[in-house]
């Protein structure tokens, strides 16, 4: 038995302690699952009555002895899930380029919002007074409740028991996913080599084959840019729940089989169509089809 229990234990022991270290004062949201009742060198198993998620130092603590059994034990249920509060925490990742990756795409050099839906900043960079690349994303939702929000590197939820979120303690990525659809998928990737870049962006030949031949040579779009590696990406994935926007790392869903991959966007480029947009000329763009209700800057006041 590995000692890595499944996502549905995580799930259970994350909501348990309300998304956040329940040791009193700490409530760092990069959590770990202690077993400890009975601890795993006693008997391997990954039952969630005998676990707790803690951060990785108060685990570490907890494997030293620092606290009982009956204080974890107390811990789960004293938490604090049971007084939901505010979750949230910091990206450290700090450089001076990053290459957003979202839909397919590729974004840099921006100072200000890269990519709107209706009109509201879902995707925006900008560079703090040391010249390093902030990054803030925006979750829009046709269910009228809080989403999660990320602003110059710090991001922030409310309690979301019905939703799964999910951050690992290398605190490099981040993954919520709500009930009616919405999702948010965020990661922080160092890439080495040109080689690790294109195995991993490289779109599939099949999405290339479908565009115009003006559009579809990666190869020559990668050679204009100069890129010196190593490398800092983020990968942004948003899905509005209810309506056929996706944007993955990978491609832009729509409804239509019309694609846009491996495009460059960034600085003063003038052909930033979606930086410059908004939900109506990207639906225009990629023929998406229009929501019954359509997301409207009043879902959001």
């Amino acid at each position: 038995m590995k000692r890595d229990p499944g996502e549905g234990v995580k799930d259970i022991l994350r909501n348990e302690v309300g998304y956040r270290c329940p040791v009193l004062r700490c409530e760092r949201p990069y959590l770990t699952w202690h077993h400890f009742d009975p601890p795993w060198r006693e008997r391997n198993h990954h039952d969630p009555d005998g676990m707790i998620a803690l951060c990785l130092q108060h685990h570490k603590e907890a494997d030293g002895g620092a606290f009982t059994t009956e204080q974890l034990g107390a811990l789960k249920k004293t938490s604090a899930a049971q007084d939901p509060l505010p979750v949230g925490a910091k990206f450290n990742w700090l450089r001076r380029d990053v290459i957003a990756v979202s839909g397919g795409n590729f974004y840099c050099n921006f100072d200000g919002p890269a990519i709107f839906v209706d009109g509201i900043a879902v995707l925006s960079m900008r560079r703090s007074d040391t010249g390093m690349v902030l990054i803030s994303v925006f979750l829009p939702s046709l269910s009228g409740e809080s989403r999660i929000v990320m602003v110059d590197n710090e991001w922030a939820t409310e309690a979301i028991h019905e939703a799964k979120l999910r951050v690992p303690p290398s605190g490099k990525r981040i993954f919520a996913d709500y009930p009616n659809g919405d999702r948010l998928k965020l990661e922080f990737r160092q890439i080495g080599t040109q080689a690790q870049f294109d195995n991993r962006y490289r779109p599939k030949q099949s999405l290339l084959d479908a565009l115009p031949a003006d559009e579809a040579d990666y190869s020559n779009r990668i050679a204009e840019r100069s890129m010196t590696f190593p490398l800092t990406t983020v990968e942004v994935g948003i899905r509005i729940g209810g309506t056929v926007i996706d944007l993955t790392k990978s491609h832009t869903g729509d409804s239509s089989g019309n694609i846009s991959v491996g495009n460059w966007y960034g600085g003063k480029d003038q052909d930033v169509t979606l930086r410059q947009g908004s939900f109506g000329e990207l639906i225009q763009r990629y023929q998406l089809e229009v929501p019954a209700a359509p997301i409207s800057q009043e879902t959001f006041e």
